[in-house]
């Protein structure tokens, strides 16, 4: 009889730790991370092993955006894409519409958040750090943070230490790459509805100024008849009265 070949779990790598770690919940992130250093040590990747027990657990507000659901977060991080972009141009229509649509869509992202205020409110400052900065907004799209963020205004998004490790920026780029994607398909679809809402409401207004200029000419024309009218009443009273004068 022949063997039966088992296959063996592949080694744990450092990627895979990140992922398990940062995507559960916190409260289990201390054993986890002892259960997976353990694992990598008896593999016999020291290495992997120390930089697994290096990794920091993540504070209330870092877990919660870790966390968040991927469609209303991609949305917002999108906004904040075209909201740079329209300040880049210094568009002020585009600024004030994204700038309120930014706010609706934090609000609704928000109201799915349970944690204390002072937690709520970091997390308010991370996603708004996230739409005024593109390394923050990647950063964020890692779903690794490990604490918050907070945009000073001006310049750039503080990250040091903000990560899982060094290489957690590249997860949340080539995330933001897919979500980007699908955001502009959703944006371009926006657009369109809307320039047809603006192409209908052009044609009203168009088929309204037709019939005021219609009802014009017809008043302009009355008014004509009248006036030719009242003429020609004019003419022959002067006439009479030149007649009158001459005998």
């Amino acid at each position: 009889m022949g063997r039966t070949m088992v296959s063996m779990p592949a080694p744990i790598s450092l990627d895979d730790a990140v992922r398990r770690l940062y995507d559960g919940p916190a409260a289990d992130f201390v054993r986890v991370r002892k259960e997976l250093a353990a694992r990598a040590k008896s593999e016999g990747a020291a290495d992997v092993a120390r930089a697994i027990t290096a990794l920091r657990k993540p504070t209330m507000a870092a877990e919660t955006v870790n966390h968040l659901e991927d469609q209303p977060l991609g949305e917002l991080l999108a906004v904040g894409t075209a909201l740079r972009a329209a300040q880049t141009r210094l568009d002020t229509d585009e600024m004030k519409r994204l700038t309120s649509e930014r706010h609706r869509l934090l609000d609704a992202v928000l109201a799915t958040v349970s944690v204390s205020p002072a937690a709520r409110d970091e997390v308010r400052c991370t996603l708004l750090a996230a739409t005024a900065d593109p390394s923050a907004e990647a950063a964020v799209a890692s779903r690794t943070l490990v604490r918050g963020l907070r945009y000073s205004g001006w310049g750039e998004v503080d990250l040091s230490d903000a990560l899982a490790h060094r290489d957690a920026a590249a997860r949340g780029r080539a995330a933001l790459r897919i979500v980007n994607t699908d955001s502009a398909d959703r944006e371009a679809e926006r657009e369109a509805a809307a320039r047809d809402a603006e192409r209908r409401t052009a044609m009203q207004e168009v088929e309204r100024a037709r019939r005021r200029l219609s009802a014009a000419e017809d008043a302009y024309a009355a008014a004509k008849a009248a006036r030719d009218s009242a003429q020609a009443a004019l003419a022959v009273a002067e006439t009479r009265i030149r007649a009158l004068d001459e005998r």
